[in-house]
């Protein structure tokens, strides 16, 4: 123990001279006083209590540390280093050693005489058994008086300054006074200078006589907000005086329970003989636990054995609120709370005081507040009990505090002779309401049988067809309806279906879709029952009143308890519900009323009525129950007990929304006791087929924005953010987070009235906020709608926050109780969560929602569809001392401050604040001696339904390998040995000799092979060979490179890093199967990198926050992670000599992933991750408030204009026109001026450079190199808008088409339409057009393919296949194409044709073939050169595929032009926007403001960003290819390529297929399963296969002789070199008469597929292995068949390619190679 005496101070203390000496912080101090004074400040104690001594490795503990446990979710914890539990058992261990340490340390400065005597009286006061022996608020011969007499302050405004007088009288004299509270924000002090903090002195200061002191506490604050302090007097004995220190005091009532049951009670109303019945067949008697599983002999048993033990511990609780008191009598009761109550007339009122504060906080608190109470009073006389107990009505409106209102009895009043304003002993004892349990016992009994709460899912047989898909429902909601309406079989064998759903999932909707589809069957009378009222409404409103108005067969008939007001409900519902004849109340229908109606809505509660009514066996089709997890499984019975045998039910609710409140078992177990989960239990127990196909979990969320999802996603499901999906897009605000937290703390109070809480200053806050909503409602969410926003609170608040709104006449907003919104959604919902730090420190927090009630938590969250603000005390959330929820309030608060969206706070403020809350509480949790923390290993369990929604994520998976998405890209051999480190040189020297070394920008193209490009000489190449000469240097380094030799292009060595590029290094990665600590990159031109293990984990992968790289958990390293997991490594450094550079794992994905996990690899493999700031989205507000009608822009408007795009494109950047003028015509190409809108080196044209193009991942949305907004809408030329455009206006000539004149033009266009490909080829295909766009669209494909003609010469009938477009479908492609070509023709002809561009206008050109390539071209295809169609006349000008940007120089045909460039898609290439800022200077006759040697760099950095989209497309095609193979085989058409004599693979190549499949293929001849090796013929240089197979027919006894014969290639076709030669001339001709006969003549003559030689050698080979092999096994002969190929290079083959793993990568194979023929 610490001891605090004050007289040991000074000798405890470090004197140095006549100082004191504080050897912690290095400073010194004259007296003693002032050393306790620097001992209690942050910065000292910190040094104490912050433990800076020596680096640990896992996260500091908690504050408060008294029942460390392990996590149970250590692997997955959605909370990250905010956990309060350890995350292993290393963690566990260090966290006690560190907290023994922290103990050995105060207790060290305080034997130093180091720790301040505050701490130290606390650290007493925690070791105490009993603490009021250490400090007390009443010492004996001691007396005190403050001026004023509070102990607290309230701050309204900043600069408050207050002070506080105390007066002490003492026997003993005053040794120490001292303030035990740091409060952040606000200074307390004993000394008047506001710099000075003192917070400990020694009485001689304020002595004023002998006996007696004056002290004077001075307070200032800069920040409104509630403030306690704790003053300490110290008389040098123990207990010290303390002004605040309140122990809560125990609620117990010793008073004897009376027994209805021997004890006669005169009612307050004589109950109905009913309920008289009921309430004695369920007396309340003492259960047996059952325990096991529930069955069929103990289910009825078990129901009410809970039900028993529920009830008795809520009467437990509820008698603790039993009294004694003297009661006062009155027959009138007048307050400004609640105004004047007046008794019946022969009735009293009777004020009861209370012994104790009733709050609802407490669980007797909380029964008294939601449950049906009855109040049984004794008068009493001297201890005497008069006359007998009578029942009195509890006023719940008028209790308050200290006191309870009870209404007595006219009959007690007369037998007693109680007279008003007279006062009498009274006792009152409180019991529950038994009726409700007794009701829910009737229900267990009512249930005819157990077939549906126990169904025999074992047994159950039957069939599900697929209904007619409406088109609106997702593919989760459509197997529901597919389960209720196609499902054939034995109707009573059919379990319950269990359809769960997180919020927003559309479980409401479904089953309104399914009552509507059902009532069409004329024989179906369907019920709805739900938990609450307001979901009940919800379907007639939403769901039925609608559709009833045209299908009158479903309106429905809405039954509602006869004890609700008709004036609550809504004018919509109200005419659905039945009413009495004056239509003054609710009433309960007769069987006539319900034969008449096919749809019954009600609640589960009013559906017990039912039963009373003797209704016909089945006479329900379908009862569907929603929100099944909020209403207990005897609630739910109520409505279940009416289903027949062959009822079919439905149960749908999320169970992790807001439950049924239980005290008799842990508030998490509570969803257990519901219907829908424990038969999700029973149904995962009997893992049939049966039982997965009836239950059902919906994942796609459509009421909130993205952002809302992955927080709730991540902190109340499954502790992932992807997992819920949001497919609602619901649109976010465009400039606020979604999550927004304002931390206001202000002072809670308690309300008498409503035994509730409110704090003022909270709701200023909300009203503040409301306000602010309206005034910044964003444009995306529509007009402004007041009703759409909801303030969520409690009690007393809501009902001042609605007052506040009204007064501030804002009338429409929704206020409500957390628990009244259930099944409602609001665009914005604001929460005030009302409780402070200090007010949690004095209140029994267990009844507490907001603060430990997760569910509910979690049901108010979700009922936001665009945004969440909070407003509440953070450091009350956060603390995990204040309930269960403070975890996910932590991660709230700390995702609002990274995100910006939190105010008045800060992170570091959040820290202190929680230190100082454990300081003060510490107490109440902490063991009472030094020993070790408590431990308490929790079972690594999980929740099954959400387990289950887990794995349904993954239902979508495909591989990936280490080099990328899809497996037939090269390996990376392994290298042995490499010398990573560049050589140290001296920049100075280097510099002297620049023809030798260069500075350079680095593009690494594999792991050995790299270019550096000069920055002062861009359009150089130095080649760079081997990783040795790459060094440690990265994509985009810049880099000094010494040219090693003069080579063209030279070869060079990177010899220094000059400067690392601007990117984050992270990279996707394998694990290295050589060594475990190394991971291999995808990104083949990435380094390995070096990932060592823990010294205290090894082989596990430590996954690393990436900012302060603490370790968030570990994947134990074997066979299945390497099978199943890339990793996000971060590289950190490259050390001199060291091979592989240090990094560390920050990201785990599984290989087997979705497509939209492949999309994320790919983003961060191509750093495609941006976000938009503040200054962005400001530049791009004002960009689209500019005039579009500049200076010099002509009006296009009227010209009849459209656009031809892809049916999903949204960034349409070209518009076709046309315009009849008789004798001839002009066509417009408009290309959307973006250059007009982007200045030069803006904030958004550095956007748009970093990735130089738009990323096109396919079925996705693309990722667009402007912001989104920007490409999709006011870039884009959308039907129907004004928009900015460079306009070449071209007239032609009507007869010849032939250009006349051309124009640019500056111009405003409206596009009239926008077509797609594939309806601009039905409008071009249909030659009969009345539509005045058609004929234009028409019109402009005659043009386009004249002057397609007229540019390609004789080569214009070929365009090479694409994968993408059918052949025969091309036509509008190839119109839009030849216009785009001719556009970027034409500027390029201007930019060359003005002298301020002509030496610096980027062109499009690529090199001209090597003439020895050429020639071994011809040498190897001589004879087949003259027969095609395309490569005929091109001979002269053989194109290669090694397309580049360079400066205008001399260069070759390219689209047989003179000159091209790109300048018709500015929205998604950055290269075209500088060609429309060059076009701009030349038509304005302005300054270029691009030097050469912009343009070089510029030209350069575009063809590389332009090359790597290329490689993103293909992958991201090779996704979507692998996916469908890992789900389905295809055939695909290859041709060989390569083919050697004596080599082990032939090449395949997919000319078809460029995009999804790599353009070669080596395929193994050991994988084709041969039956001999390869046999290679020489004379027609050629490959024979061999196959032999078993084959039988049973039907065809002439199978094989069949197989023998067929010509197994089904995509080839023999044409005999004379008739081709005659298509092709015909082709060319355009002469079609005589081309058709030779097509038909070819249908007929390739019936055979193969030339007669072949066919002819293929017998022969088989009918000489048929007989060997019937001389050698005649059995053989009966069953194998002989099938052979030749294969040979130019030919075609189809393959069947299929998915295999290969070292548990996915991968291609070859399952089935068919035929290839010769052509």
């Amino acid at each position: 123990m610490i001891n605090p005496d004050p007289s040991t101070l000074q000798s405890k203390s470090q004197k140095k001279g006549s100082q004191f000496a504080c050897t912690l912080c290095q400073v010194h101090f004259p007296t003693a006083e002032e050393l306790m004074n620097h001992c209690f400040t942050v910065k000292h104690r910190r040094l104490i209590f912050d433990d800076t001594s020596q680096t640990w490795k896992y996260r500091d503990p908690p504050p408060t540390y008294k029942d460390l446990k392990l996590c149970g979710r250590s692997l997955m914890c959605e909370y990250g280093d905010n956990c309060t539990k350890a995350h292993c058992q290393e963690e566990l261990r260090e966290w006690q050693k560190r907290i023994k340490s922290l103990r050995k340390r105060a207790s060290d400065a305080a034997k130093r005489g180091l720790l301040s005597y505050q701490d130290s009286l606390l650290e007493e006061y925690r070791h105490s058994n009993d603490k009021k022996m250490i400090i007390s608020d009443t010492v004996p011969d001691v007396s005190i008086s403050c001026d004023p007499d509070i102990d607290r302050v309230y701050v309204r405004k900043k600069g408050a300054q207050y002070t506080w007088n105390f007066t002490i009288i003492s026997k003993e004299p005053l040794e120490v006074v001292a303030l035990l509270r740091q409060e952040l924000g606000a200074k307390f002090s004993l000394s008047k200078d506001a710099n000075k903090e003192w917070t400990y002195s020694t009485s001689a200061l304020f002595k004023k006589k002998q006996t007696g002191y004056k002290i004077t506490v001075f307070f200032s604050s800069d920040h409104p907000g509630l403030y306690e302090q704790w003053v300490v007097f110290d008389f040098n004995t123990r207990p010290v005086l303390a002004t605040k220190n309140q122990e809560k005091p125990k609620i117990t009532s010793n008073l004897e329970l009376w027994n209805e049951e021997s004890l006669k009670i005169i009612p307050l109303v004589e109950r109905e003989e009913a309920e008289r019945k009921l309430l004695n067949r369920y007396k309340l008697i003492t259960t047996d636990q059952i325990n096991g599983l529930i069955n069929h002999e103990n289910y009825k048993h078990s129901m009410h054995n809970f039900l028993y033990q529920e009830e008795k511990v809520e009467s437990e609780l509820i008698t603790r609120l039993n009294l004694r008191g003297a009661a006062q009598l009155q027959n009138s009761l007048s307050d400004d709370r609640f105004g004047l109550k007046c008794a019946y007339t022969g009735t009293l009122l009777a004020s009861v005081p209370l012994s104790h504060p009733l709050t609802p906080d407490a669980p007797q608190g909380f029964i008294l507040k939601r449950q049906n109470i009855r109040s049984l009073v004794h008068v009493m006389n001297n201890n005497d009990y008069l006359g007998h107990i009578y029942e009195a009505e509890f006023l719940k409106d008028a209790a308050s505090e200290t006191q309870v209102v009870l209404q007595l009895s006219k009959q007690c009043c007369t037998d007693l002779n109680l007279q008003n304003g007279q006062q009498c002993e009274m006792e009152v004892q409180f019991h529950l309401n038994r009726l409700w349990f007794c009701e829910m016992h009737k229900a267990i009994d009512d249930l005819p049988n157990l077939d549906k709460a126990l169904p025999d899912v074992k047994s159950s047989k039957f069939c599900i067809s697929s209904q007619s898909h409406t088109g609106d429902l997702n593919e989760k909601q459509q197997a529901a309806m597919n389960f209720v309406l196609g499902v054939t079989g034995n109707r009573s064998r059919i379990p319950p279906l269990l359809i769960y759903g997180p919020f927003g999932t559309g479980k409401t909707r479904t089953l309104a879709k399914m009552t509507q589809a059902l009532v069409q069957q004329p024989q179906n009378k369907i019920l709805i029952c739900t938990h609450t009222n307001s979901s009940a409404d919800l379907y007639v409103k939403g769901h039925f009143h609608e559709y009833a108005t045209v299908h009158h067969e479903a309106k429905p008939l809405r039954i509602k308890a006869k004890e609700r007001n008709p004036r609550s409900t809504d004018s919509i519902t109200i005419q659905y519900c039945h009413l009495s004849r004056e239509g003054d109340q609710f009433e309960f229908p007769d069987k006539a009323v319900l034969d008449s109606t096919r749809i019954i809505i009600t609640t589960t509660a009013v559906a017990r009525f039912f039963h009373d009514m003797k209704l016909p066996e089945n006479y329900f089709s379908h009862i569907l129950i929603d929100e099944a997890s909020q209403m207990l499984e005897c609630e739910a019975l109520m409505a279940l007990g009416l289903a027949g045998k062959n009822t079919r039910v439905v149960l749908a609710g999320d169970h992790m929304q807001m439950g049924p409140k239980l005290f008799s078992v842990r508030q998490d177990k509570c969803s257990e006791h519901t219907l829908l989960n424990r038969l999700f239990y029973y149904y995962q127990a009997e893992n049939s087929d049966i039982a997965k196909q009836s239950r059902i979990i919906f994942t796609e969320n459509y009421r909130s924005t993205k952002d809302i999802v992955d927080f709730v996603s991540t902190h109340f499901y499954v502790g992932k953010s992807d997992v819920i999906k949001a497919r609602g897009n619901v649109p976010p605000h465009p400039h606020q987070h979604a999550l927004q937290f304002h931390h206001v703390r202000g002072e809670c109070c308690l309300d008498p009235t409503s035994m509730s809480w409110f704090n003022a200053e909270q709701m200023l806050s909300v009203v503040d906020i409301v306000q602010g909503i309206m005034e910044e409602w964003p444009q995306e969410w529509g007009d402004k709608d007041p009703g759409s926003v909801c303030v969520l609170s409690q009690g007393i608040q809501v009902l001042e926050i609605r007052q506040r709104l009204r007064q501030l006449r804002m009338p429409r907003f929704n206020v409500e109780n957390a628990e009244n919104v259930q099944g409602k959604q609001f665009r914005v919902i604001v929460i005030s969560t009302v409780h402070t730090k200090d007010s949690l420190l004095e209140t029994d927090r267990t009844c507490l929602e907001f603060f430990n009630d997760m569910r509910m938590l979690n049901t108010v969250m979700t009922r936001a569809q665009s945004q969440i603000f909070v407003v509440g005390d953070a450091a009350a959330l956060s603390c995990q001392q204040f309930g269960m929820c403070s975890r996910v309030w932590r991660s709230y608060i700390e995702d609002c401050i990274n995100k910006g969206s939190a105010h008045n706070f800060t992170l570091d403020s959040l820290k202190q604040d929680l230190l100082e809350i454990s300081e003060l509480c510490r107490s109440e949790y902490e063991d009472s001696n030094d020993s070790e923390s408590t431990t308490s290993e929790i079972s690594d369990t999980e929740d099954p339904i959400l387990e289950e929604l887990l794995d349904e994520s993954k239902d979508i998976n495909v591989l990936l390998t280490e080099e990328g998405l899809f497996p037939v890209f090269q390996h990376e051999q392994f290298v042995s040995s490499v010398s990573n480190q560049p050589a140290v040189v001296d920049e100075e020297q280097l510099l002297t000799n620049s023809s030798t070394y260069k500075h350079c920008e680095l593009v690494i193209e594999s792991f050995y092979s790299a270019y550096a490009r000069p920055l002062d000489e861009p359009t150089l190449r130095i080649n760079i060979m081997g990783r040795e000469n790459i060094g440690q240097a990265f994509p985009g380094d810049k880099v000094t490179v010494e040219i090693l030799n003069e080579t063209n292009p030279p070869m060079g060595k990177v010899i220094n890093i000059l400067e690392s590029a601007d990117t984050v290094k992270e990279f996707v990665c394998t694990i290295e199967s050589y060594d475990n600590q190394v991971m291999t990159p995808i990104n083949k031109c990435i380094t390995k990198i070096y990932t060592p293990f823990s010294r205290d984990k090894p082989d596990n992968i430590a996954v690393r926050n990436p900012e302060n790289h603490k370790i968030k958990k570990f994947i134990k390293i074997n066979e299945e992670t390497n099978r199943k997991y890339l990793f996000v490594v971060k590289v950190l450094q490259w050390r001199k000599f060291f091979r592989y550079p240090l990094g560390i794992a920050v990201e785990v994905f599984p290989k087997r992933t979705t497509v939209e996990d492949g999309l994320k690899v790919l983003d961060i493999e191509f750093q495609l991750r941006r976000t938009l700031s503040l200054s962005l989205r400001k530049q791009m507000q004002d960009i689209q408030g500019l005039n579009l009608f500049d200076k010099g822009r002509r009006d296009f408007r009227m010209l009849p204009t459209f656009t031809i795009d892809p049916a999903d494109s949204q960034d349409l950047d070209d518009a076709i026109s046309v315009l009849d003028l008789g004798e001839c015509y002009e066509i417009g190409v408009h290309i959307s001026d973006v250059a007009s809108f982007v200045p030069k080196d803006s904030e958004l044209d550095k956007y748009a450079r970093q990735l130089c193009t738009t990323f096109y991942p396919t079925g996705k949305e693309p990722i667009h190199m402007f912001p989104k907004e920007l490409s999709t809408n006011f870039f884009s030329l959308i039907p129907n808008h004004d928009r900015r455009a460079i306009s070449l206006i071209v007239q032609v000539d009507t007869k010849t088409h032939c250009i006349k004149e051309r124009s640019f033009w500056k111009s405003v266009i409206r596009s009239k339409k926008r077509y797609s490909y594939d309806e601009a080829e039905d409008i071009i295909e249909n030659h009969q057009h009345s539509d005045l766009l058609e004929t234009c669209l028409v019109k402009a494909w005659t043009f386009a393919e004249v002057h397609r003609k007229l540019r390609k010469l004789d080569d214009w009938c070929y365009k090479a296949p694409d994968e993408d477009v059918a052949l025969g479908r091309r036509q509008s492609h190839q119109m839009v194409e030849e216009l785009m070509i001719m556009f970027n023709h034409m500027v390029a002809e201007r930019l060359l044709f003005d002298e301020k561009t002509r030496s610096i206008a980027p062109l499009r050109c690529q090199d001209r073939p090597k003439s020895e390539k050429l020639t071994d071209l011809f040498d190897k295809n001589a004879s087949l050169i003259p027969l095609s169609v395309h490569f005929k006349g091109q001979v002269h000008e053989c194109e290669l595929n090694n397309q580049g940007w360079i400066q205008n120089t001399a260069m070759p045909n390219l689209q047989d032009l003179d000159s091209y460039t790109w300048a018709s898609s500015p929205i998604r290439r950055y290269i075209d926007v500088i060609v429309q800022r060059l076009l701009h200077s030349v038509n304005d006759k302005k300054n270029v403001r691009y030097k050469p040697h912009d343009i070089d760099l510029s030209c350069k950095e575009f063809s590389r960003k332009n090359d790597q989209q290329s490689a993103y497309e293909r992958k991201s095609c090779a996704l979507h290819f692998a996916i469908q193979l890992s789900t389905q085989s295809k055939k695909k058409v290859a041709y060989i390529v390569e083919l050697n004599a004596s080599g082990t693979n032939f090449r395949l190549s997919f000319p078809l297929n460029r995009t999804s499949i790599s353009e070669n293929l080596d395929i193994m001849y050991r994988d084709l399963q041969l039956a001999d090796q390869p046999e290679f013929d020489e004379a027609n240089n050629c490959m024979i296969l061999k196959w032999v197979r078993r084959m039988y027919s049973f039907s065809n006894p002439h199978i094989l002789a069949e197989v023998k014969q067929q010509n197994p290639n089904s995509v080839m076709a023999y044409v005999s070199t004379k008739t081709w030669k005659f298509l092709a001339a015909a082709l060319r001709e355009e002469n079609w008469d005589r081309l058709s006969p030779l097509i038909e003549e070819l249908a007929d003559s390739s019936r055979v597929h193969e030339c007669p030689r072949q066919f002819h050698e293929r017998l022969k080979n088989a009918t000489q292995f048929r007989k060997s092999s019937e001389k050698s096994d005649p059995m053989h002969a009966e069953h194998y068949a002989e099938l052979s190929l030749r294969i040979k290079p130019g030919e075609a083959v189809e393959v069947q390619l299929g998915t295999a793993t290969a070292r548990g990568l996915n991968d291609t194979s070859n399952s089935t190679v068919c035929c290839a023929s010769k052509i």
